[in-house]
Parts: C-alpha cells; sequence; structure tokens
C-alpha cells in the first residue's frame, strides 16, 4: 500500500508538540501533518497495477448535509469536491471523490496509524466538509476544553495552517469513524476529529486530527457512551 511523502514543517512539530503538552485530563494524540500529494516511483507501480483503470471515475461521498445543517441548495458551487461542474443542476449532485484522492486519504490514515489497515475502505467512508470554518469551529470547541490557555496558540495555530496548505484553495474531508475497527472508536478514546485539507494546486495534502483519550489509555469507555459523547 502506498505511503506518503511526509513533509517535515518545524512549525507544525512546535504548535503540536505545545498543544499536547498543555493537554488537561487526558492525553492528546494530535496530528498535524503535511504531506507531498506526488507520487514516488512504487506507488505509480502500484497505482497502474490496481487503479488506473477506474482514475477517472468518481466514487460517491458519504452525506453530510445532515450533520452540518446544510441543504443542497445552501452550498456554493466551488465546495462541491471533484464532482463535474457544468451548470447550476449540479448543485443537486452527491459530493464525489476521485480514485486518486481517495488513494492519497487512505494513504495518510494508513502512515499516521500503523496498527490499523485502512486499505479496503471506500469513498462511503468519508464525507466532505464543505467550509473551513467548520473545521475552526469544530477544532476549536474540542480543543479549548482540553488545552490550558488554548486561546494563547489558536491564532498562532491558524495562521500557521492558512500558510501552510491555504485552506480556501482546498477542498476538505473527514473520514466517518465506525466505532468497531478505527483508532477513533477505541476503548478510552472520549471524542476526536479528523479532517484532510487537500491543495490540488499545492498538490499537498495537511491532515489535522486529535484523539483525546483517558490518562490510562484503558478507561471502560462503552460504543454507547462513545456516540452520546461525539453527539455535537
Amino acid at each position: 500500500s502506498k505511503s506518503m511523502k511526509f513533509l517535515e514543517v518545524s512549525s507544525l512539530e512546535s504548535l503540536s508538540s505545545t498543544i499536547t503538552m498543555n493537554s488537561i485530563d487526558c492525553v492528546l494524540d494530535l496530528k498535524l501533518d503535511s504531506y507531498s500529494c506526488k507520487m514516488v516511483q512504487s506507488d505509480k507501480k502500484h497505482w497502474k497495477k490496481e487503479y488506473e483503470t477506474n482514475a477517472k471515475q468518481l466514487q460517491a461521498l458519504s452525506p453530510q448535509e445532515e450533520e452540518l445543517g446544510l441543504s443542497p441548495v445552501g452550498r456554493r458551487l466551488r465546495h462541491l469536491s471533484e464532482s463535474s461542474r457544468t451548470d447550476d443542476c449540479d448543485i443537486y449532485l452527491t459530493d464525489s471523490i476521485s480514485p486518486r484522492t481517495l488513494f492519497d486519504l487512505i494513504a495518510v490514515l494508513n502512515s499516521t496509524f500503523p496498527d490499523y489497515d485502512f486499505t479496503d475502505r471506500k469513498s462511503s467512508d468519508f464525507a466532505l466538509v464543505p467550509i473551513f470554518e467548520t473545521v475552526q469551529q469544530k477544532v476549536d470547541e474540542k480543543l479549548s476544553s482540553a488545552v490550558f490557555n488554548y486561546g494563547a496558540v489558536k491564532n498562532d495555530l491558524w495562521s500557521t495552517i492558512k500558510t501552510e496548505i491555504k485552506p480556501e484553495e482546498c477542498t476538505i474531508y473527514t473520514f466517518k469513524a465506525d466505532y468497531t475497527s478505527d483508532p477513533f472508536s477505541e476503548d478510552g478514546c472520549f471524542w476526536y476529529f479528523n479532517y484532510f485539507l487537500h491543495n490540488k494546486n499545492l498538490n499537498r495534502l495537511l491532515f489535522l486530527s486529535c484523539r483525546a483519550l483517558s490518562a490510562s489509555h484503558s478507561a471502560d469507555v462503552s460504543h454507547e457512551q462513545l456516540w452520546d459523547l461525539e453527539e455535537d
């Protein structure tokens, strides 16, 4: 399976360690990782063998409107991920993703969480996040309650992300946990968020993800409780 080229960005690394060191009553597993989407030679071979025949076939993402309270009509065209846009009728299309981008998202998850295998995940395991402000709101809400003096680093966090990935140019995806077999469903994971900011122009992807884990990471949290905790 593909391994993404990790880009070392010292400003992201230092923010990540500052935030995690100041966690309150939990262990934060924060990922603030930048990746290049350029394929290395071995990836190209794997891609040609496994995927290239369907490379142009867009795949449906999981619907997102209900969660964000947005109707299809209420979204701007530019947020319609990678679906074709010819006229206003396209606003009713299901959000979709190209096999190549899906390949990259799965590779990031496999690189980030080596204890899990995401290789067989489908496009329906991901959803589109129409606007960057939604990401900021969710992240600020979670981190402000879990990080001592989060306000002191908040502006730095967003300005660094903006410099690194230019969110206004990005298509943003999120992986939807199934509450059985992924790192966001582990016992002792109180809450999580995960966002892939994909900038096609830069050919780069920023993965912003966090899990709040119990200090012992073995707290007995049932699936029902996880559902309750994840409800917004």
